[in-house]
């Protein structure tokens, strides 16, 4: 079966096309001849056997200007996706487009570190799907780079470094899964400087619904217009703590100065929910910093720059003791907190 478009004489503001190959049918997407003048925009859903082919073809509509795409999950192994891994590049043609909606089943990574530790215990099939995905961001980075024009970027599972985001220097709102801090040597017990990362200076909407780390987000840099962020977690990860599962002393700095842009980048639209969250470690609880006789009140406290933006508060994987609580409650008057796992 060969699937042609030839529409040329009709005018569409959009085009909607899903493509799900049957068994037993050998579907063939030929040339497509739709009038990109009038169809600035496409949504297409696509089994990810028919990807390459789709993509091969939306590639030659040089003057789209809107695209959403939505590859179907994928069932099994990395099999299925390798062969079309690359096939994201053809996307760098649509040098016109504007914004890009993208859900692609090999980028998707639940968040937290507890899942990347199963996956690791079933070595074969984790180092699969890393190999697809480095392939996948590779292909897509080099089409985004060809993009000139594009300021509006959603892949809800998509993980970039913070130089790549600023690479994309027309950016006015994103949304990917998770801000990738660069690869470093660790050195027991001496917490990462990482150096500040300058955010596209258009960028108005920053959205990271996986969270961040404390670390990553004290590092970020937005353009002196205001920039909304909207980072429903702060997630302590292996930068900021120590092999004992303790919070090392930077890191606790590094997250006063990651809430206090949170509070300097929110939005104006009412009060949030944060989920401050360590459930990376088989070791327990995230304990406070080594010495450090206020326990972890030492930088909770540093929460009360959003008192007045906070209306929910969890505390996810940190071993809290009565002082620390009550540092909540005197920091954060009024609010409701959550502890789920708590010491006295």
């Amino acid at each position: 079966m060969t699937l042609l478009a030839r529409v040329s004489g009709h005018s569409f503001a959009t085009v909607f096309l899903m493509l799900v190959a049957q068994k037993g049918c050998c579907m063939r997407i030929g040339p497509c001849a739709l009038p990109t003048r009038l169809c600035p925009t496409l949504y297409a859903s696509v089994d990810v056997d028919l990807e390459a082919q789709l993509l091969s073809t939306v590639g030659t509509l040089t003057q789209l200007r809107s695209l959403h795409l939505n590859e179907f999950p994928v069932s099994g192994s990395p099999d299925a996706v390798r062969p079309h891994a690359t096939c994201l590049a053809h996307l760098g043609a649509l040098t016109a487009l504007t914004s890009l909606h993208l859900q692609m089943s090999a980028f998707y990574i639940p968040a937290g570190d507890s899942w990347r530790r199963q996956q690791e215990d079933r070595a074969d099939d984790f180092e699969a799907w890393e190999e697809v995905r480095k392939v996948q961001r590779t292909s897509l980075l080099s089409a985004l780079r060809a993009m000139p024009q594009l300021q509006h970027l959603e892949c809800s599972k998509l993980l970039l470094r913070p130089s790549e985001v600023a690479s994309l220097a027309a950016l006015t709102s994103l949304e990917i899964g998770e801000l990738q801090l660069p690869w470093q040597p660790l050195a027991e017990g001496v917490a990462v400087a990482f150096d500040a990362w300058p955010l596209p200076p258009q960028l108005r909407q920053l959205t990271l619904p996986d969270g961040v780390s404390p670390s990553a987000l004290a590092a970020l840099q937005p353009p002196l217009n205001h920039t909304v962020f909207d980072v429903p977690c702060i997630r302590f990860g292996m930068f900021d703590v120590s092999p004992d599962c303790r919070v090392l002393p930077k890191a606790a700095q590094d997250f006063g100065q990651a809430v206090g842009l949170l509070a300097h980048c929110a939005s104006s639209s009412g009060r949030r929910y944060l989920l401050v969250d360590a459930d990376f470690s088989d070791e327990g609880p995230m304990e406070p910093p080594e010495g450090w006789a206020q326990g972890h009140a030492g930088w909770i406290k540093e929460l009360a720059v959003l008192d007045q933006q906070l209306e929910g508060l969890t505390m996810h994987g940190i071993r809290l003791r009565v002082g620390d609580i009550a540092c909540v409650v005197s920091t954060l008057p009024g609010l409701r907190v959550s502890a789920p796992q708590t010491t006295y």
